[in-house]
């Protein structure tokens, strides 16, 4: 479309150019030509696909795609690409190897780089803007978000004691059924979804699916479904960050590709509950119950202060509910340990319980859903006001959460508050609601903290605080999010070290269960004992390979650029030589790379692997020559590449398969 434009405001007579039919055939003359070139290359490398020669896996469709626009018949096009073609293959043997690279379409324009340490500089700054951008937008969308439901819609109710409220929330569930059922996939998954695309490695969060479920989301929460504000915040900012990260692909690392998908997460949790530093950690440590994502720490940094910083502008930065921390005394960290024991077994108890329903819901009609959901949260409703003469069960429940931490709630009351949020949550999820769970699990660790403290010696706000962090370490397997959010959301962090303790015994307690059923166990498990198989079982057969004779210019702009290849291994006459990498271009002047050839300036004291080589001893080898990418050679020719990262990802499956089948068995 770019040169179709350009090509029609050269024939434009009212922009003064090609006013005649001499100049127009003149113009189509020159596209037949560059159609010609070009279609002799592309019928020349599918030709040596289609044989088996070409052992490149890249598809050059998108490369030609502006040739084939209706710019001059469709015959004239292919004609010249035909006559082009045949003269160029016809006294050519069949390549041995096509790297699918020379797919060049007219004008276009290369960009030439600076060496390795310049080139990922730009590349970590670029993410960092980036990252600073989605963190701004997703705080400005999650602000809005939040002064709806809070301001205008279910924090204005919630004040009320009238008993017509209790009817509202199952009016939120058929609106949030209604809005799901014009979705593809029917879900209402919002950190799940995040979860999900961060797991799969062509994961993505659908576009056209995020306006109907944050609608159906903000339905759900405004009309007082037992749900968290926290879902769609975290949904919202995995969109933003997955869309923006299409649309930049050619500016971030393949090993990157989901940074900024993590870098929206942080954000969406640090703007809803004004605390940066659990959006960071809660983005980091919810894929995994048992380890935490990696090479996202610094965009997430970012993102969630912007995120912050945007949110808090609008929205103020008063806490979310603040009380006074008391000083601590040795008893209290024994309380912190019993406390955190049974917000564990709490917090167990309502995975089984939110599981089962799950289970159950699944097999009723999606039209009856929402009516037996709705007609749970009405008996709900009406025994929170019966008890406490305000919906506390019903909402996110900030004041009862507030309540709760100063110890304005007896431990009886605060045992039922628990039950009726277990229930009505499970109820709001059964029911086709969108929402997040990590709040309901906060007011339900601060109704157990604060139930059990009432029996032990201290100050209430703090075993309701360290209740919190148990609840969520034990529920989500996030201990440190939790940690962190109750330092953050409370400002009493001299409640940090109590809460640490809660939160580990909370999460041992609660056995290895969690509320989302698309976590991993761990990044990788028993690694050790993958390192004894062969380099063959986790190689690259898709590599780029430069000829000895290419300039350090050519390398740049065509192979390092267009492959996003950072070493790539040297042949001559199709042997291999030696590696080629973006830093060994650092010793010679940019303006000299036209003129020095790749074999000049490659390594050549780089291990070369055998094909049954054990993965132990060619990391060790690598290792001690300090590079990062080995070829894999047979009889002197490449047969593939490896790659640190290729056990990693052996690793992942073999951790897939192996939480398959245990969900199997558990089904």
């Amino acid at each position: 479309m770019r040169h179709r434009n350009r090509f029609a405001q050269r024939c434009d007579p009212r922009r003064g150019r090609a006013d005649g039919p001499r100049d127009v055939d003149r113009e189509h003359g020159r596209r037949d030509r560059l159609a010609g070139r070009h279609a002799a290359r592309h019928v020349e490398h599918h030709a040596a696909r289609r044989s088996g020669s070409c052992a490149c896996r890249r598809r050059c469709r998108a490369a030609c795609r502006h040739l084939y626009s209706n710019r001059r018949p469709k015959g004239a096009h292919a004609a010249a690409g035909a006559r082009a073609a045949s003269a160029r293959l016809a006294p050519r043997p069949q390549a041995k190897r096509c790297s699918g690279i020379g797919l060049r379409g007219p004008r276009r324009r290369h960009r030439s780089i600076r060496p390795l340490a310049g080139d990922l500089r730009k590349r970590f700054q670029i993410t960092i803007v980036l990252a600073v951008l989605v963190g701004g937008a997703t705080g400005a969308v999650v602000a809005g978000i939040e002064k709806l439901i809070n301001d205008d819609t279910w924090g204005t109710v919630a004040t009320s004691s009238s008993w017509w409220i209790i009817f509202l929330p199952t009016a939120g569930l058929i609106a949030s059924s209604l809005l799901l059922h014009r979705t593809k996939e029917r879900s209402a998954e919002t950190t799940e979804d995040y979860i999900r695309a961060f797991h799969d490695p062509q994961g993505r969060i659908r576009l056209r699916s995020v306006p109907f479920r944050l609608a159906a989301s903000i339905s759900t929460i405004a009309a007082g479904g037992s749900m968290g504000l926290e879902g769609p915040s975290i949904y919202l900012g995995a969109a933003i960050g997955d869309a923006v990260e299409r649309r930049a692909r050619g500016w971030v690392l393949a090993e990157d590709r989901k940074v900024l998908l993590v870098v929206g997460a942080a954000a969406g949790i640090a703007a809803i509950f004004k605390a940066p530093v659990t959006g960071i950690v809660f983005a980091l440590e919810v894929p995994y119950r048992d380890d935490l994502a990696r090479r996202a720490l610094i965009p997430a940094i970012f993102a969630a202060a912007s995120s912050y910083v945007v949110f808090v502008s609008i929205a103020g930065t008063h806490a979310l509910f603040a009380i006074t921390a008391a000083p601590l005394r040795l008893v209290d960290l024994a309380g912190a340990l019993l406390v955190g024991l049974a917000c564990g077994l709490g917090a167990r108890l309502f995975i089984r319980v939110y599981r089962t329903a799950l289970r159950a819901a699944r097999r009723l009609p999606y039209a009856v859903r929402p009516v037996v959901g709705g007609v749970v949260l009405i008996g709900i409703g009406a025994a929170s006001l019966a008890a406490f003469h305000k919906p506390f069960a019903l909402g996110p429940g900030y004041e009862a959460i507030g309540r709760a931490a100063r110890g304005q709630i007896g431990p009886w009351l605060l045992l039922a508050l628990l039950a009726m949020k277990i229930v009505g949550t499970t109820a709001t999820a059964s029911g086709n609601g969108v929402g997040g769970l990590f709040f309901p699990s906060v007011l339900m660790g601060a109704a157990l903290g604060g139930a059990v403290g009432h029996a032990l010696p201290g100050p209430a706000s703090l075993f309701a605080v360290v209740g919190i962090a148990a609840f969520l370490g034990g529920s989500y397997k996030v201990p440190l999010a939790g940690v962190a959010f109750v330092a953050e959301a409370t400002g009493a962090p001299g409640y940090i070290i109590p809460g640490l303790i809660g939160a580990a015994v909370g999460y041992i307690a609660s056995g290895r269960g969690s509320l989302s059923h698309r976590q991993r166990y761990r990044r990788v498990v028993d690694l050790d004992t993958r390192l004894d198989g062969s380099v063959s079982d986790v190689m690259s057969r898709d590599w780029v390979e430069v000829p000895s004779s290419v300039s350090l210019r050519d390398f740049t702009n065509t192979y390092a650029i267009e492959a996003k290849a950072r070493t790539v291994p040297v042949v001559d006459d199709g042997s291999f030589i030696g590696m080629v990498t973006m830093s060994s271009l650092a010793d010679v002047p940019p303006e000299r790379w036209s003129e020095v050839p790749v074999a000049d300036v490659m390594r050549t004291d780089v291990p070369a692997l055998a094909l049954d080589e054990s993965l132990r001893s060619a990391l060790a080898r690598m290792r001690d020559a300090d590079v990062e990418r080995a070829a894999v050679l047979r009889d002197g020719k490449i047969v593939g590449m490896f790659h640190p990262s290729d056990v990693v990802r052996l690793e992942q499956l073999l951790d897939t398969l192996d939480e398959a089948e245990r969900r199997g068995l558990e089904a």
